[in-house]
């Protein structure tokens, strides 16, 4: 099935002709407030960990997407609570592009090229909770700012739509704010020569926009996403600079939650992974390591890859 963003844009454009100045303020209007939770997905991903920062392509009956996103991330600890709890503060940039394409036949030949752009940052405090040996319960909220823009350009008999869809469905900006409650949860077994991570997370963000260029853009949205992730390292014969190298292989599966997680043409996606890594500190079991790997991504109607140099812990 096509994608429900690709078929709502598509309906814009089909009607978004010569036709009567308030029915098409109402069409546009009602197609604004269909599309809104597509947009809070797009923004929610730009600053929200639990999709990979990667490049993607989605494919549903042959209608493409482009999808590509880069965000960064910073924990840092800040007081110890009690034996069993730390005070940990957050910091999150996050940048996103997704682009696709699509003819249009009424009246005549053309084509409608769209680029939808994010980007944002947030802060937060999160509470590590030492449950037992091994396994904790991070609780966090963030609060940020985020900004949403549409490009789009017509060609041949798309032209005529342009005067009715330019600051409505295409040509727009728009800011936003986000707050976002996040669970999670890590294990780490005890297993001798070997490092296992297992981790869990949700998050359900709270996403309203302010400032936009052009009427019938304002929406307030939730969206929600989860991830479950695995990491195993495992020791190898080679050292740099005194400090041993490590393989890693790590897994995954991420994706969107509610009754509208398809909006962008997918509702989640799995993930497979390779790399090598060392730490930091040399001769400490306990120290970050610096990592470098490479993933496949893969679901119904997606594939992505990502190759990522970051720590590990």
């Amino acid at each position: 099935m096509t994608p429900a963003l690709i078929r709502i844009v598509l309906g814009a454009a089909s009607f978004a002709l010569p036709l009567a100045a308030r029915a098409q303020t109402a069409d546009l209007a009602d197609l604004n407030a269909r599309l809104a939770p597509a947009y809070a997905q797009m923004l929610n991903l730009t600053l929200v960990p639990d999709l990979s920062t990667a490049h993607y392509r989605v494919d549903s009956d042959g209608q493409r997407l482009a999808l590509d996103m880069t965000r960064f991330g910073r924990e840092i600890p800040v007081a110890p609570l009690g034996d069993n709890a730390e005070l940990l503060a957050r910091v999150t940039a996050g940048y996103l592009r997704m682009t696709t394409s699509f003819p249009v036949s009424n009246p005549s030949a053309g084509n409608v090229a769209t680029r939808w752009m994010a980007y944002g940052f947030s802060g937060g405090l999160a509470v590590r909770f030492d449950v037992r040996e091994g396994l904790a319960i991070v609780p966090a909220l963030d609060a940020g700012l985020t900004r949403l823009s549409n490009r789009t350009g017509y060609t041949g008999g798309a032209v005529v739509s342009q005067p009715f869809l330019d600051g409505q469905i295409f040509n727009w900006d728009s800011d936003a704010w986000i707050v976002t409650p996040h669970l999670g949860i890590d294990w780490v077994p005890a297993l001798p020569g070997r490092r296992i991570t297992l981790h869990a997370h949700t998050a359900w963000s709270r996403i309203a926009t302010y400032g936009e260029s052009g009427g019938g853009k304002h929406f307030s949205e939730a969206a929600g996403v989860y991830s479950l992730r695995a990491d195993h390292a495992m020791p190898t014969n080679l050292t740099l600079f005194d400090r041993q190298v490590e393989w890693a292989i790590f897994g995954g599966h991420s994706g969107f939650l509610g009754p509208r997680r398809s909006m962008l043409g997918f509702s989640s996606v799995a993930e497979l992974g390779i790399g090598m890594q060392a730490p930091l500190a040399a001769g400490s079991d306990a120290s970050k390591r610096l990592r470098i790997g490479i993933s496949y991504l893969f679901g119904p109607h997606v594939r992505g890859w990502t190759a990522n140099l970051g720590m590990s812990y």
